[in-house]
């Protein structure tokens, strides 16, 4: 039997802490209101046994609630509906199987260029390897699920801080800040 993970990688993403707010409603889906506020995950779904693993990664993300699941293979096919969806996400990750990253070059190639990259040849994946175990989609959405939480804190930090700025300028210059 092929091990996708290395034993001492499954071993370090499984007991990585996974500090992720888990929400208290049902998974959204497209149609939902609250999709607009996940962020977009875009997935390789290639020939190989990577890219299979790559889309289940983002169809598990979505049925936890982490994120809102999109094609694409439609921005690759400029479809202007996928290419709205995913420009007003609040943040984009694309899963890559492999190190070709068909993936990340698609969206720069439809001029989406912040994105976070998800490679799993990076943590131990390899591309022609046959057996995908139920136990390696686990620990790969683990850590896709990590790299989210903490793009998300990231910006939630970014914009407290830039806050704090604002509010204190405000304070400095008497409540009249001039542009």
């Amino acid at each position: 039997m092929v091990v996708l993970l290395s034993q001492e990688r499954r071993s370090a993403v499984l007991t990585a802490p996974v500090n992720i707010s888990m929400p208290t409603t049902a998974p959204t889906n497209s149609a939902s209101p609250a999709a607009h506020l996940l962020p977009c995950v875009l997935a390789c779904s290639g020939c190989s046994p990577a890219g299979a693993l790559a889309d289940r990664t983002a169809r598990r993300l979505q049925e936890l609630g982490l994120a809102q699941m999109s094609c694409l293979v439609g921005v690759g096919g400029r479809v202007k509906s996928i290419l709205a969806t995913v420009q007003s996400a609040p943040a984009v990750m694309v899963i890559d199987g492999c190190p070709l990253e068909c993936g990340a070059n698609s969206l720069r190639q439809a001029g989406i260029t912040s994105f976070m990259q998800f490679k799993l040849h990076e943590v131990g994946v390899r591309k022609h390897d046959t057996n995908i175990l139920e136990n390696d989609c686990a620990c790969v959405t683990a850590a896709a699920a990590q790299q989210l939480a903490d793009a998300a804190f990231a910006t939630r930090r970014s914009a407290n801080l830039a806050s704090k700025e604002f509010a204190l300028a405000d304070v400095q210059f008497g409540g009249r800040i001039e542009a």
